[in-house]
C-alpha cells in the first residue's frame, strides 16, 4: 500500500437529502481508523449546512457536483488522489479524467436507475468497480443486455454489498444513551429521514412525528423522534414525559445508528436507514418517504422483513402498536436472521486496501480471502454427513453457507449457529466457490465446483438395467469424493471414460466423529437396533415382542431408529416403549449413538456398513443375501441366543469385518474431511482438472429450474 494515499469522496450532496453524504462519512470515518495515513478530501454543495461540520477538508461546489465537472476536474489536478469514490455521483467525463490522472475508482450506486448508468460505457470502462448499496432482493437482477455487456468489454459485474454502517464500541453506546438519559428505559425511535421531503404540502417529518406523539400516549412506550438535519422548522417542545417524545434535529451517523440499534422498536423511511436497521438484525415499520423508496420496501415486505405502513399519522401508529406484539415482531427478526449477513463496511474498506495495494500486495491479498462453501440439502440424511466438513471448513477460516430446500427435509435440523441461505436467489448472489452435494443432483446455474460426497456407502442396489444407483453419472459433479477401494476403482474407469469429473479417494466425512478419541467407558452393554422402511425387508414388527421382552430382561442399553418412511403405527409402538434403558434416535443423531454400543441388530439398511467401520459386529435378522462380515440370523428363536452370545464374544467376526472393511472405506483416522478439501483446493488451484467440460444437462437443470421456481439466465 502507499505511504499516504489521497481519498477524495465525491457523493451527492443538496440542501434535501443527506443519504450519501452520510454513508461517504461513515466510510471516510472508517477509512481513518483502518488507514491512518491517508489524507481524505470531499467535493460538496456548497449549500449543504451539513458540509461546514465535515471533519475532512471539503472543496465546495456551486452545485452537486455531477452538475460541476470542472470543479471536479480542479480538485484531482491539486491533490491528485490514489483513489475517486463517486457516491451516485459523477459524469462519465469525470471518471474517465479521474483514471487519466492515475486514479483507482470506485462507482457506489443505490437503486436501478443509478445502476444502469454505472454500465453506460463512459463510466464502466473507467471504473475499477461498482458497489450496489442494497441487499440482492432489494433491486432488480441484471438484465441480459447488461449481463452481455459485462461480458464483452471484461468488466466485473457490480457487487451488493449492503448498508455501510459505522463501527462503534460498547463505550460509546453506553456513553450516549447515558448522556440523554435512555440507559435502561424502553423506546421506538421515529425517523423520517433528512426532515426535508414533503408529502401532499405537508412534512413527512411532522407527519411521523404526530404518529409517534399517539404511540407513546397509547402504548406508554417512550417514542424518540429524529427529524434530520435539513428540517426546517423548529423542532417541538421536547422531554420524557407521558405525553411528548424526546425530540433530536440533526444527530451524526454514529449517534443515529447506536439509537437505531438500541431502540425497541424502530419507525423509519424506507431509505438507507430501513437498510441498515435489516442489517443490524432489527424489527422496523416502513413508510415510503421519497419516490425512489416504493420499490426497495416492496422488495422488503415480500420477505417479511419490514411492516409497512402508508405515509399517514394513523396507519404509523397503528402500524407501530401492531409491532409491539411478540408474535409480530418475532415473526419479522426471524426472516431478517435467514438472510446472509453481508458486512458492507468491512467489505468496502478490504476492498479499498487492495485498490491501493501495490500489483504484488492486492494479490497476496485477494489470495487470503476466505474460501465460500454452499451445502446443497435436500433429505435430512445430509445434515450428519456435512457437520464433519462444516467444522473443517470453519477451521481453515472459510465460509459454509447451507442451502435447504424441498418437501423431503426438516430445516429445523439446522443447528442455531449454522447459517442458511432461505432462497436460491440468496445462492445465486453468495457466489459459493464450492458446492457439496450428499444428494444426486445439484443445478448448474449454481456457481462453484460441484462435489459429490455421497448420502451412503457404496451399495448393491440396481435399476431394473442392472446398473448399480451408486455409480450412476448424471452429469452434474466435477469431483467424486470416493470412500474406499470398491467405490474408487469403478469411478476412476467412469472420469476415464466421460472425461468432464474426477474421482479420489478421500473416505466419508460423515464418520469422522466415529474415530475420536474421547469415547467414555460405559458400564453396560448396548445394543443399536435399526430397521428399513420396505415391507419387504423391513423386520421390525415381527421383532417387536421379542425385543420389548429383551429391553424389560436385560440390563442393556438399547439404542432405537427407524426410516423416517417407516410405517407409522410400527414407529409408535416403539416409540411408545417407556423404559429407562431405551433410547430412540433420530435419523440424524446416528454416529454419537453407534459409539455408544457394543453390537448392531438390523434386517437391511445401509447404515449397517457405516457401523462396521468401527470394526464391532452386527447381526441381520432374515437377510435374504448373506454377507461374510455380517452374521445373518434366519430363525427367530435362535436371534435372543445369538445376540447374547456377540455381546459375550464380541469379536467372534472380527476377521471377516475387518477384510470387508478395508475394501469399502479403509480410514479410521477421522480426517475424511480434511482430505476432501485439500482436493479440492488442488482443484481451484487449477491441478488435476478433468480433461473435458461438463454437458449442458438441459434436462436435469430445467427439471431443477422449475422446483426451485428460478428463470433467470
Amino acid at each position: 500500500m502507499q505511504k499516504n494515499p489521497v481519498i477524495l469522496f465525491v457523493p451527492v450532496s443538496s440542501s434535501q437529502g443527506v443519504g450519501e453524504y452520510t454513508r461517504s462519512l461513515i466510510l471516510a470515518q472508517s477509512i481513518e481508523q483502518e488507514i491512518p495515513q491517508a489524507t481524505i478530501h470531499f467535493i460538496l454543495n456548497k449549500h449543504m449546512s451539513q458540509g461546514q461540520s465535515c471533519p475532512f477538508q471539503v472543496h465546495t461546489s456551486n452545485h452537486s457536483a455531477t452538475k460541476d465537472t470542472p470543479k471536479v476536474k480542479q480538485v484531482i489536478d491539486q491533490i491528485r488522489p490514489d483513489l475517486v469514490i463517486f457516491d451516485c455521483a459523477g459524469r462519465g467525463r469525470q471518471f474517465s479524467y479521474a483514471k487519466s490522472r492515475g486514479a483507482k475508482v470506485v462507482f457506489i450506486v443505490q437503486h436501478r436507475k443509478k445502476r444502469a448508468r454505472g454500465l453506460k460505457l463512459h463510466r464502466l470502462l473507467n471504473s475499477d468497480c461498482q458497489w450496489v448499496v442494497q441487499p440482492h432482493f432489494a433491486i432488480p437482477p441484471l438484465n441480459i443486455i447488461e449481463r452481455l455487456k459485462l461480458k464483452l468489454f471484461k468488466q466485473p459485474a457490480p457487487k451488493n454489498i449492503g448498508a455501510i454502517l459505522p463501527k462503534i464500541s460498547p463505550e460509546e453506546k453506553q456513553a450516549l444513551l447515558k448522556k440523554h438519559e435512555l440507559q435502561g428505559k424502553d423506546f421506538f425511535l421515529f425517523s423520517a429521514g433528512s426532515g426535508a421531503h414533503e408529502k401532499q404540502g405537508l412534512l413527512i417529518a411532522d407527519i411521523f412525528y404526530r404518529a409517534a406523539k399517539d404511540f407513546q400516549q397509547q402504548t406508554g412506550i417512550m417514542a424518540v423522534m429524529v427529524f434530520g438535519p435539513n428540517y426546517p422548522n423548529k423542532l417541538p417542545q421536547t422531554g420524557l414525559s407521558a405525553d411528548q417524545p424526546l425530540c433530536f434535529g440533526r444527530l451524526n451517523s454514529q449517534d443515529f445508528i447506536i439509537l437505531l440499534e438500541a431502540a425497541i422498536g424502530r419507525v423509519l423511511g424506507a431509505g438507507d436507514t430501513l437498510l441498515q436497521s435489516i442489517e443490524l438484525g432489527k424489527p422496523s415499520v416502513a413508510a415510503v418517504v421519497s419516490k425512489d423508496q416504493p420499490p426497495r420496501l416492496a422488495a422488503c415486505e415480500k420477505r417479511q422483513l419490514v411492516l409497512v405502513a402508508q405515509t399517514s399519522e394513523q396507519d404509523i401508529c397503528d402500524k407501530a402498536v401492531e409491532l409491539t406484539q411478540a408474535s409480530c415482531y418475532q415473526a419479522i427478526k426471524t426472516s431478517i436472521e435467514s438472510l446472509q449477513p453481508i458486512a458492507g463496511r468491512e467489505f468496502a474498506i478490504e476492498r479499498i486496501k487492495q485498490l491501493l495495494a501495490s500489483p504484488q500486495q492486492a494479490t497476496a491479498m485477494q489470495a487470503r480471502q476466505p474460501r465460500r462453501y454452499l451445502f446443497f440439502v435436500t433429505q435430512d440424511y445430509s445434515f450428519p454427513i456435512l457437520r464433519p466438513l462444516e467444522r473443517a471448513i470453519l477451521k481453515r477460516g472459510d465460509i459454509v453457507q447451507w442451502f435447504v430446500y424441498g418437501d423431503e427435509v426438516n430445516p429445523h435440523y439446522l443447528q442455531q449457529q449454522e447459517k442458511r441461505l432461505v432462497m436460491i436467489e440468496d445462492v445465486i448472489e453468495y457466489m459459493p466457490d464450492v458446492v457439496f452435494v450428499p444428494g444426486n443432483v445439484v443445478p448448474s446455474f449454481i456457481s462453484g465446483l460441484k462435489v459429490e460426497i455421497f448420502h451412503g456407502l457404496p451399495g448393491t442396489k440396481r435399476r431394473k438395467s442392472g446398473e448399480i444407483y451408486h455409480f450412476i453419472i448424471r452429469g452434474m459433479f466435477d469431483l467424486y469424493c470416493t470412500q474406499g477401494p470398491s467405490s474408487t476403482t469403478r469411478f476412476q474407469q467412469l472420469a476415464e471414460q466421460y472425461g468432464y469429473f474426477k474421482a479420489v479417494e478421500t473416505g466419508w466425512c460423515k464418520l469422522d466423529p466415529l474415530f475420536t478419541k474421547d469415547e467414555q467407558p460405559r458400564k453396560r452393554k448396548a445394543i443399536f437396533f435399526a430397521s428399513t422402511f420396505s415391507p419387504r425387508y423391513s423386520k421390525a414388527e415381527v421383532l417387536y415382542p421379542l425385543l420389548l421382552k429383551m429391553m424389560q430382561k436385560y440390563e442393556f442399553d438399547w439404542y432405537i431408529t427407524l426410516h423416517p418412511k417407516m410405517d407409522k403405527s410400527t414407529e409408535q409402538k416403539y416409540r411408545a416403549i417407556n423404559l429407562p434403558n431405551v433410547t430412540f434416535v433420530e435419523t440424524t443423531e446416528l454416529i454419537e449413538s453407534f459409539r455408544k454400543t457394543d453390537l448392531m441388530l438390523c434386517d437391511l439398511s445401509s447404515i449397517i456398513y457405516e457401523y462396521l467401520t468401527q470394526l464391532k459386529p452386527v447381526i441381520t435378522f432374515q437377510k435374504e443375501i448373506e454377507e461374510a462380515a455380517l452374521i445373518n440370523v434366519n430363525d427367530i428363536d435362535k436371534l435372543e441366543d445369538k445376540i447374547l452370545e456377540v455381546l459375550q464374544h464380541p469379536s467372534i467376526n472380527q476377521d471377516n469385518i475387518v477384510t470387508s472393511v478395508a475394501d469399502f472405506h479403509p480410514y479410521s483416522d477421522g480426517a475424511s474431511s480434511e482430505r476432501v478439501l485439500d482436493v479440492v483446493e488442488k482443484m481451484l488451484a487449477g491441478k488435476a482438472l478433468p480433461s473435458k467440460k461438463m454437458p449442458f444437462n438441459f434436462f436435469r437443470n430445467y427439471k431443477l429450474r422449475k422446483e426451485l421456481n428460478y428463470w433467470r439466465w
